[in-house]
């Protein structure tokens, strides 16, 4: 496998998948290129499974044109407004600005101002996800991690967001949520059984 290598001071190798789904992998100055070598080896499996999702990601953005894409915000400026006020109105929260971005990395964020930003990607699917997505962001406004409590707020609005969840993680498009989330929901599960 090819891969770009970036030496630092750091004590640790981390191996990421960029946007064109290349591989670079970040080693300390004092790690043999063996062992660099072995650790890819050993993540073969992962490595290739980012690579596939990059590749889906980069693929569907790239058959968007730019018309779409400004359809799609215009569509947004519609469409969330909408659906933020209702959750807004629901759970007593409002956020203090909305953005429609070209974002490609994140459905959304929520700033440490409680300003949302929505990726116009998010308009392309069901609008059940885009609920999810929505209360996901809006939960932020009060918790800022992913931790118990997050998802025990998103299950009071959306008590079927485990399912939500995985519909959104079967899509081509989305991105692998990180080992300390997956562990805050099942912690959370845990504890409702």
């Amino acid at each position: 496998m090819e891969y770009e290598l970036i030496r630092s001071k750091r004590r640790t190798v981390a191996v990421e998948i960029n946007q064109e789904a290349k591989i670079i992998v970040r080693a300390p100055h004092r790690m043999s290129i063996a062992e660099i070598k072995a650790i890819i080896l050993q993540h073969e499996s992962w490595i290739i499974r980012q690579q596939e999702k990059k590749s889906a990601m980069e693929s569907q953005r790239k058959t968007l044109s730019k018309a779409e894409i400004a359809g799609l915000i215009e569509q947004g400026k519609n469409i969330l407004p909408a659906r933020i006020a209702f959750y807004s109105q629901l759970m007593g929260l409002c956020p203090t600005n909305v953005k429609i971005t070209t974002a490609t990395t994140r459905w959304g964020s929520c700033s440490v101002k409680n300003a949302l930003c929505f990726s116009y990607r998010l308009l392309l699917l069901p609008d059940e996800l885009i609920d999810y997505v929505v209360v996901h962001e809006m939960v932020h406004i009060l918790v800022k991690n992913h931790g118990v409590k997050f998802y025990q707020l998103v299950a009071k609005y959306l008590p079927d967001y485990q399912v939500r969840i995985k519909k959104i993680k079967s899509l081509a498009v989305t991105l692998p949520r990180s080992p300390k989330k997956r562990k805050a929901v099942e912690d959370y599960t845990k504890e409702q059984s």
